[in-house]
This record gives structure tokens, sequence and C-alpha cells, in this order.
């Protein structure tokens, strides 16, 4: 490689899949190799033909090598980026519009994430199904405790949980792009915390009945808990004040569960 008004510079052994760039106003070289990146920088140099090399310890050249990752901290590292991401810039984006923002290369990501639904379903997975407690499920049916207090403790884990910038962004993200996370989580939410609400209070007031949960407590259930869901839109969507204090919010969607439902006396 030689430039207009400089040196003649060459690097050895580069493999030829390997990116080379040069920067002559700062003179800079940046080398990319697969996951190694090195920069060199050169302060000073003759462009003279035939010049004697100087020694290795008198040149003026500084080597900056990046940690190299392991394959599995390589993969969490573009995920976790790849998250920040979508929920800044949701999914109207293409794979190289995701390596531009990163500062990767598009191959780098193929490597893991052989496409863009591959990577959404990682998001989905990390985001939602990772951070969804088992332990909730427990909390609402264990009859050994208040129903007053199995509410109050659920509500306190779950808004922990998804009052997160990323997590409510990302989902309301993906249920305007039609992608089916939303479905998915809907149907946990739906099977594991909804349906044993309603049955669980109906329960509490009237123990000697076995009347099953109708549409309308499910209705009633929904329209309840969406109310903690939009408080998070309302903060992280909106950007707008809302009240910081999330026991009162916890406290108000537990008292009105127990003065709604059930929906349908038996």
């Amino acid at each position: 490689m030689t430039s207009a008004s400089g040196p003649n510079i060459v690097l050895k052994d580069i493999k030829r899949n390997d990116h080379l760039i040069y920067n002559p106003p700062s003179a800079r070289l940046t080398l990319f190799a697969n996951d190694f990146e090195g920069v060199m920088t050169i302060s000073s140099f003759t462009s003279k033909r035939g010049s004697k090399r100087p020694s290795r310890s008198a040149r003026p050249l500084k080597t900056r090598r990046a940690a190299r990752l392991s394959p599995e901290a390589r993969r969490a590292a573009i995920l976790a980026d790849a998250i920040n991401y979508m929920a800044a810039a949701g999914f109207s984006w293409q794979t190289r519009d995701l390596a531009k923002s990163l500062k990767v290369t598009q191959s780098l990501i193929f490597r893991y994430f052989p496409t863009k639904q591959a990577l959404i379903d990682a998001v989905f997975e990390e985001m939602y199904l990772k951070r969804w407690n088992p332990e909730w499920e427990v909390m609402l049916t264990d009859r050994s405790i208040p129903i007053e207090n199995r509410l109050s403790r659920f509500y306190t884990s779950y808004t922990a949980t998804i009052f997160d910038y990323r997590w409510i962004r990302i989902y309301l993200f993906s249920g305007l792009m039609g992608y089916d996370l939303n479905r998915r989580y809907v149907e946990l939410l739906e099977g594991k915390v909804l349906s044993n609400i309603c049955k669980e209070v109906r329960f509490a007031r009237h123990p000697s009945q076995k009347a099953a949960v109708t549409k309308r407590d499910m209705e009633v259930a929904w329209q309840i808990h969406a109310g903690v869901f939009y408080y998070g839109v309302r903060k992280f969507v909106y950007q707008i004040p809302v009240l910081q204090d999330t026991d009162v919010i916890v406290a108000n969607t537990v008292r009105m569960l127990l003065t709604e439902l059930p929906a349908e006396e038996p």
C-alpha cells in the first residue's frame, strides 16, 4: 500500500479475508482479523527508498490488542448490545444497520445468529423467558397464605422484573411489527398468572364453591393487570413523570382485584 504523501508500508502475513483500513491524517492502521483487533499507531517514518529500517526497540510503534473473548462471551456481548439497540430502534432494521451500530462486522453477527429471526428469538429468551420466575405460580397458589398477601408478593416481584426500559419497549415494538413474541408471552401470562389469580380470588371468596373461572373473570383480571403494564409504558415510552413508589401501584392493583373479582358470583 502506498500513500501519495507518505511511505511504502508493508504488512506481512495478512490473511486474504482480513480487512485493512488506512487513515493517512492520523497515520493509523486498523487491522481486523476475525475476532482479533489490533491498532497500530505510527508517529514517524521515512519514505526514502533504501533507508535503513530502524531496530525494533527504536521504532515508535505502539500496539494494542483487544482481549480475546470466548465464543460464549462474544455471543453474550453481541446479544446484550442487540437488546439495547432494539429497545431504542425497534425491529425495522437490517443486519448491516445493527452491525454498524455495534461496530462489528455482519459476518461476526451471522456466526452466532444465522438470521435476524434467530437473533430476535434469542432476545425473547434472554429478556422474557429467562426472567420468568417459576416461583410466581407458587406464590399465587399457596393457600396457606392469605390471598391478599399472595397477590402483594407476586406483584412486588413481577413489577421489579418488567419495569425495565428494554423490557417494556421491546415488547411494544414486537407487537407493532407483528412478531409473535407478544403472543407467546401472553399465553404464558394467561396460563400461569391471570387464570390462577381469578381462581384463587374466587376460592378465597367462596371456598365451598367449585365454579370455574369465567371469561368475564379473565377480562376483569386483564383490565386490572394492564394498568400495571401501562405504568411502564408511561414511564419508558411516553417518558412522562410517574409515581415512583411502586409499592402504591402494587397495593392499588391488589385492592382492585379483590374488589372486582370474581366478576360473576356463583
